[in-house]
């Protein structure tokens, strides 16, 4: 088309000179424009790479973040909750461990408080007593009530303060027993209980239903955790043991209770509460209760101490028979039960000792009884003992310090009484006893079986054995015992013949032979005694006469 400009290639044709000036200010109006345009499209890729770059920088930050805060969050909640765990478990091992500790004193001091009371109270609350009574006696009236007291009650002020302050201390001990409901060997026992018999397994007489526990001091704090009903609780001081009377529990046989006590408190026993009686049949005249406990003194100018003390473990002592008018007689009663206490047969035992022609006053003018009634009266008027009584009464004889005690008694073995024993001869004590009348076929009787009591049989003036005596290797010595004479809790004297009466008579020849210290210890005695018995029936010792007819060593 004419006039109309070609382009071919790269190059310009021929323009005409009005289209070339009309190009070249499009041309530059192109050039003006194109630069204004890339101006803004450098800022537009400047802007969309800074965007691209935060939008990667934000997601790399936010996963930098996330990763931290998330081992951040990782470590403070592990040490959180390992802080926690340590903290609970602490508290809990804490709170275990004061329970066990709080409850280990609680026994602790439960089982010795009472003690620690009593002890308190009687040594502070009585002294203090006994100062105030004899400071205000002093104060208000001075030397004319001194001279009062010594002419009307034959004795100094410091002598009369001093007994009131003595029973100031006994009341003290009784109210104590009474509110606190413990007794020790020491306290007279509160006869309120009614007795009732039983048999165990065996058929042997018991106290119904009741065990006897023997703890030693060591193990007390253990028996809380044993959850019996205990009945009475009493310190033996004598034996170094806790005695319990406990209900035999309906869920627990004696044999596994016996097993699981001596596991988990070593030298525990238990047994029935078996009854024992006299080992020879007599008549049994009574007195009240009230009535037992006492003491006839000897004649008051004496100054000298006894040069002999014996102790028996019987029935009560008429100590108003006119055999005792002059003897040294110190009587406890030991049954817990509101029943008569028979008098016939520790009166006779105490005749054949301190009578007036006993074999310790004829031979020790200064000899001492210590006697502990045991028995009562069954509801046929038969003297019975339990064996509760019988290691309570043997605790305080040890507790005096009596260094020979004789038991005219028998009945079944019973491993609470034989622990008794072993203890107390252990500590020195010798403990004779009658071998019982129950014939030679007869079963052997305790205690006399025990080993470490010295048992006796009974012979008369020829030497012969008495016809009922039991007969065993437990038979130690012969003593007369048949057609002896013996006071009578009425006021008068009979023959008696038993091994009842033997065992006193062996009894006061030891108690000698030991006041004379014819050797160092209570073994050097009792072999002292074996070589210088007098040998009958079969030569040397047989199961009759045991090593023979006891004779003092001289």
């Amino acid at each position: 088309m004419a006039g109309n400009t070609t382009i071919r290639g790269r190059g310009l044709a021929r323009v005409a000179p009005g289209v070339r000036y009309a190009s070249a200010a499009f041309a530059a109006v192109f050039a003006v424009s194109t630069a204004a345009q890339i101006g803004p499209l450098d800022d537009l890729l400047d802007d969309l790479i800074d965007e691209q770059v935060e939008e990667q920088l934000e997601e790399a930050l936010e996963e930098v973040v996330e990763d931290a805060v998330e081992d951040q969050v990782e470590e403070t909640v592990e040490a959180a909750v390992e802080q926690t765990v340590e903290a609970t478990v602490e508290a809990t091992v804490e709170a275990q461990i004061e329970t066990v500790v709080t409850n280990a004193i609680v026994q602790q001091v439960e089982s010795g408080v009472t003690e620690v009371v009593q002890q308190q109270i009687e040594s502070g609350v009585t002294g203090t007593i006994v100062q105030k009574l004899e400071a205000t006696i002093e104060e208000t009236v001075g030397d004319t009530l001194e001279s009062t007291v010594e002419n009307t009650l034959g004795g100094t002020l410091d002598e009369v303060v001093e007994g009131v302050g003595e029973t100031l201390g006994q009341t003290i001990n009784q109210t104590l027993d009474e509110t606190i409901g413990v007794g020790t060997d020491d306290d007279e026992q509160a006869a309120t209980e009614t007795f009732a018999a039983g048999l165990d397994a065996l058929g042997r007489a018991t106290e119904r239903e009741i065990w006897v526990i023997l703890v030693p001091d060591e193990h007390v704090a253990r028996i809380a955790g044993w959850g019996f009903n205990i009945r009475a609780r009493q310190t033996l001081g004598g034996l170094n043991r806790v005695m319990l009377r406990v209900d035999a529990p309906e869920d627990r046989e004696i044999a596994q209770a016996a097993l699981d006590l001596a596991l988990d408190a070593p030298g525990t026993v238990v047994d029935f509460n078996h009854l024992y009686g006299p080992s020879d049949e007599v008549a049994a005249p009574t007195a009240a209760a009230a009535t037992v406990a006492g003491r006839v003194q000897a004649a008051p100018q004496a100054p000298l101490p006894p040069a002999i003390t014996i102790g028996i473990i019987d029935s009560a002592v008429a100590l108003d028979h006119p055999t005792f008018h002059d003897a040294d007689v110190v009587q406890r009663d030991f049954v817990p039960f509101a029943a008569p206490r028979p008098l016939d047969h520790g009166t006779a035992v105490a005749s054949l000792l301190v009578g007036e022609n006993g074999t310790l006053r004829s031979k020790q003018g200064r000899a001492r009884l210590n006697a502990a009634a045991v028995f009562f009266a069954d509801e046929g008027g038969n003297p019975i003992a339990t064996m509760a009584s019988l290691v309570t009464a043997l605790s305080w004889q040890a507790a005096e310090g009596v260094a020979v005690v004789n038991m005219s008694l028998a009945g079944p073995p019973n491993r609470v009484l034989e622990t008794a024993i072993e203890a107390a001869t252990a500590g020195g004590m010798l403990v004779v006893a009658a071998v019982g009348n129950n014939g030679p076929a007869g079963e052997p009787l305790y205690p006399a079986a025990y080993s470490t009591v010295v048992g006796v049989t009974a012979v008369d003036s020829g030497n012969r054995v008495y016809r009922y005596a039991n007969r065993g290797h437990h038979v130690m010595f012969a003593a007369p015992g048949v057609r002896v004479r013996v006071a009578q809790s009425d006021g008068g004297y009979d023959t008696r013949s038993g091994t009842s009466m033997a065992a006193p008579y062996a009894a006061a020849i030891i108690a000698q032979s030991v006041a004379e210290h014819v050797a160092p210890s209570t073994d050097g005695v009792l072999a002292a005694l074996k070589a210088g018995a007098i040998d009958l029936g079969a030569k040397d010792f047989d199961d009759v006469f045991g090593h023979g007819l006891i004779a003092a060593v001289k």
